[in-house]
């Protein structure tokens, strides 16, 4: 919740206030509990409403999330089908896999562009313009099968992929931004809540295109998600409130951002966590050949990840750091977990042991619970690092601050996959993988270097 100044001040306040009316009651009674509520600097009393979430605030919950679901559905498709269409017309693997990588590549340029001229467009106008874009270019993806050209086909992926993650960037950086004003006191549990839906789509997006793809071709899969995509975005257009400052609109500063030594910290674990999604997406259909595994099942493995990832995201690590501020404490026990994780996973040549199904499982379950722990808390404890470093907590602010942490998850969903195909063929999957355990255990050792100073310093 937010303090009843800031409800006074906020261009949603209005309907916040009446919220604050409906759940405590009007007068003497709503004035006493208001001035109860906690602001952005009182973590104490913040703790007493971590689950508490106003009509206003359950609202833009569920229009963030079906969002966040249907775009990840949208955008997950390709993979069962797209490959096998491209080869027909000529394309080569090496041109699919950048086809693939120019999504991650576009939203690492464009976010935190959105970020800085938030303010000046408007977060619920960036956000369902960017939704809006998205499911077009789904739409127009399943035409893309009718050109004969060759060279028309290939230049038309890349263009329309490459503009769908202008639209990605645009609504991902609003997300974010809405969710740091309208949820103060519980930022993290509802990214957590918002992560959990888009590894829900991510998990669905490859089955369903599979299936739409057999029931009709390569033009009903995109024309199904990418018209749920334009759907939803006219549903979030009638229930999320306009959030903006009062006055002139502000801009926040990237550079100002990227000075602070925390939030340089932070961004390593941001982009090893989101590494650590990708990296094994290219290896582990291989590496679970000896198992003699049919397709199913080896899509039953990969949840073993996807599964306690959003369960863990959506409702362990967010309330824990929501209610006991302890994100950098879960970031360094996620990164060892991803250390234990990615050393039996292989299993690691050091610990001589022989690979077995329920040891790879096992694995996955670890790292998928590793990862949120040291991805979730971040975009929060970026926002909680640039108040103490004096940032002013406005739009421009927030929106800078999701831009830049967009930023950098797509710049490891664009390294993972392709430090991880690079790894295995120069040197098997079982030195891949202890070579991404050596990685997060340096990551661990810097984050508890770090905040040891920090402490010292008086800012942990």
């Amino acid at each position: 919740m937010a303090s009843l100044k800031e409800l006074q001040d906020n261009s949603c306040g209005d309907e916040l206030l009446e919220d604050y009316a409906e759940d405590y009651g009007e007068g003497d009674a709503f004035l006493s509990k208001a001035s109860e509520v906690s602001d952005f600097d009182s973590p104490d009393k913040q703790q007493k409403s971590v689950f508490h979430f106003t009509k206003t605030q359950k609202w833009t919950l569920l229009g963030l999330s079906v969002a966040t679901m249907v775009d990840l559905l949208a955008n997950s498709i390709l993979a069962p089908f797209f490959p096998r269409e491209a080869n027909k017309m000529g394309m080569s693997d090496a041109i699919i896999g950048l086809i693939f990588g120019c999504f991650s590549l576009t939203m690492f340029i464009m976010s935190p562009i959105f970020g800085k001229f938030i303010s000046q467009i408007g977060c619920k106008v960036m956000f369902l313009a960017g939704s809006f874009l998205c499911g077009v270019c789904a739409i127009i993806y399943g035409f893309l099968n009718n050109l004969d050209s060759r060279p028309v086909f290939v230049a038309s992926c890349f263009i329309v992929r490459s503009v769908e993650a202008v639209g990605a960037a645009a609504s991902t950086t609003a997300s974010g931004a809405i969710v740091a004003k309208v949820f103060p006191n519980n930022t993290t549990l509802t990214l957590g809540i918002l992560e959990a839906f888009g590894a829900l789509g991510l998990m669905l997006g490859p089955p369903l295109g599979g299936y739409l793809y057999q029931a009709g071709g390569f033009f009903l899969p995109f024309t199904v998600l990418g018209g749920m995509a334009v759907l939803v975005t006219f549903f979030n257009f009638c229930i999320l409130p306009n959030v903006k400052d009062e006055g002139a609109p502000k801009s926040g500063s990237i550079i100002q951002l990227l000075k602070i030594p925390s939030v340089i910290v932070t961004s390593i674990s941001v982009i090893t966590g989101s590494m650590a999604l990708g990296v094994l997406d290219p290896l582990l259909t291989k590496h679970l050949t000896p198992f003699r595994l049919n397709s199913a099942n080896v899509g039953s493995v990969f949840m073993a990840m996807a599964g306690p990832y959003a369960v863990s995201a959506a409702f362990i690590v967010g309330w824990l750091t929501d209610k006991w501020n302890i994100g950098k404490l879960l970031m360094i026990v996620g990164n060892i977990g991803c250390v234990a994780g990615y050393l039996y996973v292989g299993p690691s040549p050091f610990l001589n042991i022989k690979s077995e199904l329920w040891i790879v499982i096992l694995s996955l379950v670890i790292i998928g619970m590793g990862v949120a722990c040291s991805l979730v808390p971040t975009f929060t404890d970026i926002v909680e690092s640039a108040r103490w470093y004096g940032m002013e907590q406005h739009m421009g602010t927030y929106g800078v601050v999701s831009g830049v942490y967009r930023a950098l998850e797509s710049i490891g969903g664009f390294i993972g996959p392709t430090a991880g195909g690079a790894l295995e063929q120069a040197y098997g999957f079982s030195w891949a993988a202890c070579i991404m355990a050596l990685i997060y255990l340096m990551v661990s050792f810097i984050l508890i270097v770090f905040c040891i100073w920090e402490y010292q310093c008086g800012r942990g």
